[in-house]
This record gives C-alpha cells, structure tokens and sequence, in this order.
C-alpha cells in the first residue's frame, strides 16, 4: 500500500519559492529567540536584581503574547508544498510533511477575500496560501473534483 502511494503519478504539483520558504523559515527563528529571550531575561533580572516591575513585564507578555498569536499560525500551518495525486493529497509545511488519503480531509474552505484555503482534517488544519501556488483555481478544480461528497 505505502509502495503504491508513492508511484502514484502526481496530478497537480506546486511549490512556493525558495526564497519565501527560507524568510518563514528565519521569522519561526526569530520568534523562538523572542519568546526564549523574554523568559530568560525575565530570570536573569530577577536572580540578579531580586526585584521586576510587574506591570511593565505584563506588559512586555502582553505584546509577544499578541506577536505569536498573529504571526504563529501562519508560519507552522502554512503550505510549502501541495501534490495532488490519483487518491491522496500531499502538503508539506515548514515542520511536516503529510499525505492525506481524500477520504481524511474533513473540509475545505476558500474564501474570495481571504489569502488562504483552508484544508481540516481530524488531526490539523492546513493553510495554502492562494498567491504562492501556481494556477491555484486548476489547483482548486481539481482538489474539489477529488474530494468525497
């Protein structure tokens, strides 16, 4: 079955660039620095001062806090990748890769003024940025034609 799906000739195939991969790459990065830098200064003015002006560090939470949730979920969830095979579905994203029998994927939404379709299954959801593939509605057309009623 696993050697069957992976002779499987790819239907549809689009990959973003490179270049953008790597920016979301260097900001996932840079986002982990934050947040482990906050906790860690947190820490050290404390171990060496004793004292930390609480409202300002709920403040400074506060902010990252709002920082990850905006920018958080489109880094980890967005679509590098799509392949659209004879009966599954592959996304790869920054941390995974997935292939999705049709049969798992619970829904898919595009909306006309949103950036991304979103793609759910039990497990997770998938973001796939609109812009990024290439002849995204061939790529809707025929994702739609596969997918169960």
């Amino acid at each position: 079955m696993a050697n069957e799906m992976q002779n499987d000739e790819a239907i549809f195939a689009s990959k973003r660039q490179r270049k953008r991969h790597y920016i979301k790459l260097f900001f996932f990065v840079i986002l982990l620095l934050l947040n482990g830098g906050s906790i860690v200064s947190l820490l050290g003015r404390l171990i060496s001062h004793g004292h930390v002006e609480l409202g300002a560090e709920l403040f400074h939470f506060l902010m990252v806090a709002i920082i990850d949730i905006y920018m958080v979920p489109p880094i980890i969830f967005e679509v590098d990748s799509v392949t659209v095979y004879k009966g599954s579905i592959e996304l790869k994203a920054l941390l995974w890769k997935r292939r999705l029998k049709f049969e798992e994927i619970r829904g898919y939404q595009v909306y006309p003024h949103m950036v991304w379709a979103i793609v759910t299954t039990p497990r997770c959801f998938y973001l796939i940025n609109k812009r990024d593939i290439d002849r995204f509605t061939d790529f809707d057309a025929v994702f739609r034609a596969r997918l169960p009623s």
